[in-house]
């Protein structure tokens, strides 16, 4: 896990503010690690756990702006992976068809960022699907093989009858081609991120 003091998790900040991938990179792994069991005591489940602080992060990068005038990052930041967390109570209460119109409304008010953050955070997630969906067929097949099924890449190669390299390099090439696809429709996504968002 990487520490930092205060005075330079507010240099971070300001750096990820004018769009630094690698300040936000040391931000990640600064509380990654903090956050997870936070969530997990909450979900009791590792890919929901990893889903939420996801997004949370997400929110982060999508906010980048707003960090220089935050005091307490810390508080903010566990106040922002409690937010991912009741979204993601509320779209499994609704799924499961056992919440009230009322209930989630209030769920709702309680939150829901402002309408442009919203419609942002909404736009790349539906970018991301919209990139892995347009990649060529055999990637696509070993990248959802690998995000969706949890399958190793030893695991990959052996279902498919192909070598680990030939899998590693679809996942890589899979990779680079979705956060070009992200660039050019104006989504600057660090690789980080990605990556773990990916995985």
């Amino acid at each position: 896990m990487v520490t930092v003091n205060p005075y330079e998790e507010k240099e971070l900040l300001n750096r990820i503010a004018g769009g630094d991938e690698q300040a936000f990179e040391i931000i990640l792994k600064q509380y990654y690690p903090k956050l997870r069991p936070f969530i997990y005591k909450y979900t009791s489940s590792s890919g929901d756990m990893e889903e939420v602080l996801q997004n949370c992060f997400l929110r982060v990068w999508i906010n980048r702006d707003k960090l220089p005038s935050i005091i307490h990052f810390s508080a903010w930041i566990y106040k922002v992976a409690s937010r991912e967390y009741l979204l993601y109570l509320r779209q499994k209460m609704k799924e499961k068809q056992q919440i009230s119109l009322e209930l989630a409304e209030s769920l709702a008010d309680k939150v829901v960022g402002n309408p442009e953050e919203m419609v942002q955070f909404r736009q790349v997630k539906a970018a991301l699907r919209e990139a892995v969906e347009l990649l060529p067929e055999q990637r696509k097949k070993i990248f959802k093989m690998s995000r969706d099924e949890g399958m190793k890449i030893a695991e990959i190669a052996a279902a498919l009858s192909v070598s680990t390299s030939t899998v590693k390099n679809a996942l890589t090439t899979a990779l680079k081609q979705i956060r070009e696809y992200l660039l050019a429709r104006g989504y600057h996504i660090p690789l980080i991120l990605l990556s773990i968002m990916l995985a």
